[in-house]
């Protein structure tokens, strides 16, 4: 009986090495149980992640398959004008979705530069390791103890993916990759086109089944079953995406992440309390400027465009409402 507990109090216990933090999150991986759950946990959403990404792409290539070949011609209409319009919608908005989803796959959401963490200054990094504090005027933040090393501001560890990244946002499981500086832009843009498709789609059908579109009748009864399915997956998708879409176009217009939004409302409820002051968000340095760090340095025109780009800053410096002040970008 007294092995049976102590393999247990082996599992729960702590590394000797464990240093109490207020986040509860380092608790539990300071523990046996907690790591190998951590550990299956990676493996379960590498695997759940690859299948949603098949998913993803299954349903938005059937999705587009019936609106070409389907769709239009469910329309009984004798106008090409407007079936070219259609097409042209379609051919736009579908590639958009597409290219942008595909980009936030491919491309590596940013992790920390290994010549950044060259240079960094030795007594600094052990001041840090030591007290994990904010070392003012300088380029980093704080030290993240699961990869030891100092982390950017911005940056945050990821226990799935198992490093630290750029701005992240956060993981997302239709990715099976996080949200970072450098894919974010492709994100934002993969849920504007999607949000927009989805709308227009349930829309469509909608009016069609209402009978506000003369429709070829014999071709509607026998894609019914397609069309319906279709009608309400988008139509469900789209109210769902809508609040999203807004939510993460509102983050970018106020140069926040979903950890930094979390964090700023906590911070703000803290310190109104101490002190009835409100803090500010350091990084709003105004809607065009935080508009120009996710989607580049151009007009708002090219914002929208499924173009290949780099974001416009290097991830570890950013400007601040200070620094923009004093003239500093």
């Amino acid at each position: 009986m007294s092995s049976i507990i102590d393999s247990f109090l082996d599992l729960v216990s702590p590394d000797p090495s464990y240093m109490p933090s207020s986040n509860p999150f380092d608790f539990i991986t300071a523990t046996r149980i907690g790591r190998i759950a951590l550990t299956l946990t990676k493996y379960f959403m590498k695997i759940f992640g690859a299948a949603l990404i098949g998913t993803a792409l299954f349903l938005m290539t059937a999705v587009g398959y019936v609106y070409f070949f389907v769709m239009l011609d469910l329309l009984s209409m004798k106008s090409i004008l407007l079936k070219a319009l259609l097409f042209g919608m379609g051919l736009f908005f579908g590639f958009n979705v597409f290219f942008n989803y595909i980009q936030c796959i491919r491309t590596d959401p940013g992790s920390v530069p290994a010549a950044w963490l060259q240079s960094m200054d030795e007594q600094d990094v052990d001041c840090l390791a030591r007290d994990n504090i904010t070392i003012k005027g300088k380029k980093w933040s704080k030290y993240c103890n699961k990869c030891q090393k100092p982390k950017p501001p911005r940056a945050h560890h990821c226990h799935i993916c198992d490093r630290c990244v750029m701005r992240m946002d956060h993981h997302c499981p239709w990715l099976s990759s996080c949200v970072g500086y450098n894919n974010h832009r492709y994100f934002v843009l993969f849920l504007i086109y999607l949000c927009i498709c989805c709308c227009l789609l349930s829309t469509f059908l909608g009016s069609a089944a209402m009978g506000y579109w003369s429709v070829d009748s014999d071709l509607w009864y026998e894609y019914h079953s397609w069309l319906s399915f279709i009608m309400v997956l988008c139509g469900s998708l789209g109210v769902t995406l809508c609040g999203f879409t807004a939510w993460h176009i509102y983050l970018v217009l106020t140069n926040q992440t979903t950890i930094e939004f979390q964090f700023n409302k906590l911070r703000q409820f803290t310190e109104s309390r101490r002190d009835s002051t409100v803090p500010i968000n350091e990084y709003n340095v105004g809607i065009w400027n935080n508009l120009q760090q996710i989607f580049g340095r151009t007009t708002a025109f090219w914002f929208f465009m499924p173009t290949l780009q780099n974001p416009p800053l290097n991830g570890f410096e950013w400007p601040t409402v200070e620094s923009m002040s004093k003239g500093k970008v």
